[in-house]
């Protein structure tokens, strides 16, 4: 399980998590952090991605791809303008890729 409290750090530019176990769901604090990278790919989080992603504006990678994400995308990810890699690859995602990416 991935705690709300990791997502506000404000001393770490990077979060990789990649490649284990962790479960359950992405919180919405995960747009509070500093962060220029979030690496969580190859784990077994679920649900939705929460909008809130999107409410940090130095992010430059997202990569979520190999997890078990379901839902569309949220409409406000193309509001990140140093965002210039984004994987949700090998998910269950449905609906449309937003037009702003």
């Amino acid at each position: 399980t991935l705690p709300p409290s990791l997502f506000t750090s404000q001393q770490l530019s990077s979060l990789n998590l990649a490649y284990n176990r962790f479960s359950g769901t992405l919180p919405s604090e995960i747009g509070t952090g500093n962060f220029e990278n979030i690496e969580l790919q190859e784990n077994e989080i679920e649900g939705t991605i929460p909008p809130e992603i999107a409410n940090n504006p130095l992010l430059h990678v997202i990569d979520l791809s190999s997890n078990l994400f379901s839902g569309s995308l949220p409409e406000n990810l193309g509001s990140l303008s140093l965002l210039h890699d984004f994987s949700v690859a090998e998910n269950m995602l449905t609906g449309e890729v937003p037009a702003s990416l």
